[in-house]
């Protein structure tokens, strides 16, 4: 050792890992940032999307189209959804995709508020928290509800047009089977994502009981 590395003080392996906790933390901060604006506008713009989706069923045209007309008209042409709304649709159809759409963007809007709540915590510095699995598990259950009701229509559109004959690749059973794969994937990821934390959890109060 040459006599100026003598002079100066030899960093600890616990000095050290503090360094690099205390950076990694900082960085994590620095991108929640980011994540917390884009959600609190997310938060505010999903109820005036809500609210356009559900004016613009509502003052549709009007018509005297049944669900099975409608279903039949939707599987054998190229329109949306939406494109077949505004041609005209039944006040009871109108009824059913008002209330499917309001649930939608409602469960859209707790999965932010909890999202938001879950990278507040991050930017707090409280990343392996209690409250943070809290809110990443309630994030988590509205999705997946969200994601068994889609999965519900979806299979019900699938079903009809077995039914009647339709034959649109889109709304095949094969089209569903690989969406509930994707969707299970997705899920599986999510799951990990939570159990980390809460090994994190356990982990940090392991160490605040040795010390």
């Amino acid at each position: 050792m040459t006599p100026e590395n003598a002079n100066k003080p030899q960093l600890t392996r616990e000095t050290l890992m503090e360094i690099r906790r205390h950076a990694r933390i900082q960085a994590i901060r620095k991108v929640s940032g980011y994540f917390l604006i884009a959600l609190t506008f997310s938060r505010a713009v999903i109820p005036i999307l809500g609210c356009i989706f559900v004016g613009l069923i509502l003052f549709a045209s009007d018509s005297t189209s049944s669900f099975h007309d409608f279903f039949l008209q939707y599987a054998q042409s190229k329109q949306s959804i939406f494109d077949l709304i505004a041609d005209g649709v039944s006040l009871e159809i109108k009824l059913v995709f008002i209330l499917l759409i309001s649930l939608l963007f409602f469960v859209m809007e707790m999965i932010v508020i909890y999202l938001r709540k879950l990278i507040a915590c991050f930017y707090e510095g409280n990343i392996f928290h209690h409250a943070a699995i809290s809110y990443a598990t309630k994030a988590f259950n509205w999705n997946l509800a969200l994601t068994a009701v889609i999965l519900a229509l979806e299979l019900c559109l699938s079903l009809m047009n077995m039914i009647y004959g339709t034959e649109n690749p889109s709304l095949s059973m094969s089209t569903w089977i690989g969406n509930v794969v994707d969707e299970a994937i997705w899920i599986g990821c999510l799951l990990l994502i939570i159990w980390s934390l809460e090994i994190g959890v356990d982990l940090n109060e392991e160490a605040e009981l040795t010390i």
